[in-house]
């Protein structure tokens, strides 16, 4: 019993140096993939079209990533922001309104309270032209998606030339 069937000759394991020069054992495979070629090409697309899309979610999951952290710190500065401005404003106006205590207290608090509803108005405009002004949300994702689009539709005309949409 020192294996004398698992090295036979002709038996495609190629320890006799005949399997792989023979074509037998892996020539029967190679044979039975070439008489399939639409097969070999239906698995090499549906690859492609696969690791295409997991570049596009990758990026669109980078996308959401890099947005919220952006939103994350913005609303932060944001906060600390207001809350010290604030906090600066409600002194300063103490402070005007104590200098001006004995002559014109009340009209001091009427243009005080006129001054920063007005800066709250005008702040308030400005954000909402702020916000329509920005991008939507996946916006490069979705433009590759649509040249990706554009470019397969390009490759696949009838006359099999490619179409003139690709990337800009």
């Amino acid at each position: 019993m020192s294996g004398a069937p698992d090295s036979a000759p002709g038996n495609g394991n190629g320890s006799d140096g005949q399997g792989a020069s023979t074509g037998r054992g892996t020539g029967a495979s190679r044979s039975a993939a070439s008489s399939f070629p639409p097969l070999a090409w239906l698995g090499r697309g549906v690859a492609a079209v696969l690791a295409l899309a997991e570049t596009r979610v990758e990026l669109a999951a980078t996308e959401l990533e890099e947005e919220r952290l952006r939103l994350g710190q913005a609303l932060l500065t944001a906060a600390l922001a207001l809350f010290f401005i604030g906090l600066g404003l409600v002194m300063a106006s103490f402070l005007i309104v104590v200098l001006c205590w004995d002559s014109h207290r009340v009209a001091v608090l009427a243009g005080l309270t006129a001054l920063y509803l007005g800066l709250g108005l005008v702040l308030v405009g400005r954000w909402q032209r702020a916000s329509r002004a920005r991008p939507p949300l996946l916006a490069e994702t979705f433009a590759t998606l649509r040249r990706d689009a554009a470019a397969l539709r390009g490759q696949q005309e009838p006359d099999g030339a490619p179409g003139t949409g690709g990337p800009p």
